[in-house]
C-alpha cells in the first residue's frame, strides 16, 4: 500500500517544513492521509456490499493551523454509534509516533473514559477492562488479529488512550509494508468482528466494566479535587447513573468528578465538625488537605429505588474516618441523630435534586448499607 509508505517516509519531514498543520495536503504524506487511504477504505466497503451512507471515514493529522497530531490516524465510524473518536468504538488505523509501524485496529473513545472517570490512571484501566470484555463478546475473531493493548511508542495521553482502548488489532511494519489486498482482506476482517460488537453493544462499550476499588476510587477522587469548587457541577434533577452491562443485577457507577466536587465543597471539613470539636485527622498526602471520607447521605445502593441520580453534590458528606465508620457501625440511637441533623441539612437541596426521602424511610435504609455507600 504506497499510501503507507508515504506516511511512513515523509511524516516526519512533514512537520518539521511546517510549525502547524497546513489546510493544503501539501507532502505526500498530508495527501495519503487525507485523500488516499481514506479513498481506499470507501472502496474497500463500497466494493463488498457496505452502504457509505452508513458510516463516516474520517483522518486526522491535527487540525489546520495547531500542532500535528503525535499519532495520526484514519477511522471507519459506523454512524448509529459513533461519528467521533472521542466516544463509542470504531475500526482505526493508527500511526505510532515514531513512524515505525502502523495498527488496524478496533478501538474506543478514550475521552469519554477520561471525562467519566476523571483520573487518566482509572480511565485506562477501564478502558483495558472494557476491551478485554469486548474481545469475550465477538464470536468469530479475525486472523491474524491481537487481542488487547498494542504499542504506539508515545507517552501522549491520547496515544496511551489508543493503546488501552484496543480490542483488536495487527501492526503492519516500516520495512514490510502490506499491499492494498491484504489490507482490504483484513478491513473486512475487522468489520465483521466490528458489526458482530455492535450488535452486543449498540452505542457504546463504556459499562461493559465499571467495577473500580475503594483504593482506585480515593485516588482519583484526591487526584482530581479542586478547592475552588464552591457549588455544584449542575443543578436539577439528574438521570439515574449508568449501570453496569456485564451484571444482572444493577450495579451503578460513582463519579469520581462529582466526589471530588463534593469533597472541595465541604471546606475539607467534617460534617459534624464544629467550634468545640473539629474532628481533626490528619492532612492527605496527595491533596495537602485535611483526609475526610466520602458517604452518600442517602445510600447509593438505593439507587434503583429512585428515578434521579443520587450521585449528586447535595447527597454527598464529608466525614472523618471515625465519624463515616459510626453511620456503617455505630449504634441505632447514635446513628439516627447524626442521619435526621444531616437530613434536616440537606432536605431542601436534596428535594430540588428531584430526591425525596423521610427521616423514618432513611433510617430503614442504613441497616444494611454497603461499601459503595
Amino acid at each position: 500500500m504506497q499510501a503507507l509508505k508515504h506516511v511512513f517516509d515523509d511524516y516526519f519531514s512533514t512537520k518539521q517544513a511546517y510549525d502547524l498543520v497546513p489546510g493544503k495536503n501539501a507532502t505526500s504524506a498530508l495527501k495519503a492521509m487525507r485523500e488516499d487511504i481514506p479513498q481506499l477504505f470507501r472502496k474497500f466497503l463500497s466494493q463488498n456490499g457496505y452502504d457509505l451512507d452508513e458510516y463516516r471515514i474520517f483522518s486526522s493529522v491535527g487540525q489546520p493551523n495547531r500542532s500535528f497530531a503525535r499519532v495520526p490516524w484514519v477511522a471507519i465510524f459506523k454512524k448509529s454509534i459513533t461519528t467521533s473518536a472521542t466516544k463509542g468504538f470504531y475500526i482505526v488505523l493508527l500511526f505510532a509516533e515514531d513512524m515505525s509501524l502502523a495498527s488496524l485496529s478496533l478501538n474506543q473513545g478514550y475521552t469519554a473514559f477520561q471525562l467519566r472517570y476523571g483520573y487518566p490512571k482509572l480511565a485506562y484501566e477501564k478502558l483495558r477492562g472494557c476491551a478485554r470484555a469486548a474481545a469475550d463478546r465477538i464470536i468469530a475473531k479475525p486472523i491474524g488479529f491481537s487481542e488487547g493493548p498494542m504499542h504506539l511508542h508515545s507517552d501522549g495521553d491520547l496515544a496511551r488512550g489508543y493503546e488501552a482502548g484496543s480490542i483488536l488489532y495487527k501492526n503492519y511494519l516500516y520495512d514490510s509494508v502490506p499491499t492494498d489486498d491484504e489490507i482490504q482482506s483484513d478491513v473486512l476482517e475487522l468489520m465483521a468482528a466490528y458489526l458482530n460488537l455492535s450488535r452486543e453493544a449498540p452505542t457504546s462499550l463504556i459499562d461493559l466494566d465499571i467495577e473500580v476499588s475503594e483504593a482506585d476510587f480515593g485516588e482519583a477522587i484526591e487526584h482530581i479535587v479542586n478547592s475552588k469548587h464552591t457549588s455544584p457541577k449542575t443543578v436539577g434533577p439528574q438521570p439515574c447513573p449508568p449501570q453496569s452491562a456485564r451484571t444482572n443485577s444493577p450495579k451503578y457507577v460513582r463519579s469520581t468528578r462529582v466526589a471530588a466536587a463534593g469533597l472541595a465543597m465541604s471546606n475539607f471539613s467534617c460534617a459534624f465538625s464544629s467550634d468545640i470539636d473539629s474532628h481533626k485527622s490528619f492532612i492527605s498526602a496527595r491533596t495537602g488537605y485535611m483526609y475526610l471520607e466520602l458517604h452518600h447521605l442517602i445510600p447509593f445502593s438505593q439507587q434503583s429505588n429512585f428515578n434521579y441520580s443520587l450521585d449528586v453534590e447535595e447527597n454527598i458528606v464529608a466525614l472523618c474516618p471515625n465519624c463515616h465508620r459510626m453511620l456503617h457501625l455505630g449504634t441505632k440511637a447514635e446513628k439516627l441523630k447524626h442521619l435526621r441533623k444531616l437530613l434536616t441539612l440537606r432536605n431542601t437541596a436534596l428535594r430540588a435534586r428531584g430526591i425525596t426521602v423521610s427521616a423514618d424511610l432513611l433510617a430503614s435504609m442504613y441497616k444494611a448499607l454497603t461499601i459503595d455507600d
